[in-house]
């Protein structure tokens, strides 16, 4: 379903949609955790529903259930599918930033990096105790910078002073670049 769903047409998709949605939300929990293929049946449905997804209302629900299941999963599955949803909302980016698992706080600087419009966050992120996370986030520098040399600047001096002297070298070589490009 979830490869046919960009073929439909919307009210097609819509109607497809709802009856997807009953798979999910109207079962008991564990009755989609079957193994199908390579993953589980219950990862296949959230996915196809997140593509049949039309109306802002169909997202909305799509994108509170991707918080739920992030919130109680530190799995791939479930960072994937809440990305999949809403890669750009700064609402995925917060949750991401705040999770207890370091591989979602360093998608979230991916993510934060593409259109750093949350300047707090990328500081949050800048001090993150996970070295992976601001290494992230330093690696995207340059990238920041071309929306915001002002806050590429700001995390940089931030990220200079980091213990981390892998990530003081980052910064070092993507400020030169900057200035050299």
């Amino acid at each position: 379903m979830t490869d046919l769903a960009p073929a439909l047409d919307e009210s097609k998709r819509q109607e497809v949609f709802d009856k997807a949605w009953l798979l999910i939300g109207g079962l008991a929990p564990g009755d989609l955790d079957l193994r199908i293929f390579q993953g589980r049946l219950e990862d296949a449905a959230f996915k196809a529903v997140g593509q049949l997804a039309v109306r802002q209302d169909q997202v909305q629900r799509v994108h509170a259930l991707a918080l739920s299941r992030l919130a109680t999963r530190n799995g791939v599955q479930g960072l994937r599918h809440f990305i999949d949803i809403d890669p750009s909302g700064t609402d995925a980016i917060r949750v991401l930033a705040q999770h207890e698992s370091p591989a979602a706080r360093q998608m979230a600087a991916v993510l934060w990096s593409r259109n750093p419009v949350n300047r707090n966050l990328g500081a949050h992120l800048a001090a993150d105790a996970s070295s992976k996370v601001r290494r992230q986030l330093a690696n995207a520098l340059g990238r920041i910078g071309q929306y915001d040399a002002a806050l590429r600047d700001q995390l940089a001096a931030q990220l200079q002073t980091d213990c981390s002297a892998q990530i003081r070298q980052i910064v070092k070589e993507t400020m030169i670049l900057q200035t050299d490009g």
